[in-house]
């Protein structure tokens, strides 16, 4: 299975296989937010450009915004997420 595992310049944690590319936080933003509170994801089968607002955390410490990697639409999310390091959205290229 070829995948590709990157963190961006905003906080995402990515891994990208097969045509799906999840979306979670990278340590650095889990550190930055504590524990986790709230998870606003997005409505699945949404179109999102990359660049545009995926999703928002909010956590013991702080709250933030979350971003597209890639275009695409949303496949999958997480409903409220049981450990913040998880996948939280998978985004169908």
């Amino acid at each position: 299975m070829n995948e590709h595992v990157y963190t961006t310049e905003t906080g995402e944690r990515v891994r990208e296989r097969e045509g799906l590319v999840e979306v979670g936080l990278s340590p650095k933003a889990q550190a930055a937010l504590g524990h986790l509170l709230h998870f606003q994801p997005p409505k699945i089968g949404e179109k999102v450009k990359a660049g545009d607002h995926l999703f928002v955390v909010e956590g013991t410490l702080s709250a933030a915004e979350f971003y597209a990697p890639v275009s695409g639409r949303v496949f999958s999310s997480a409903t409220f997420p049981a450990n913040i390091g998880d996948w939280l959205v998978v985004v169908e290229k």
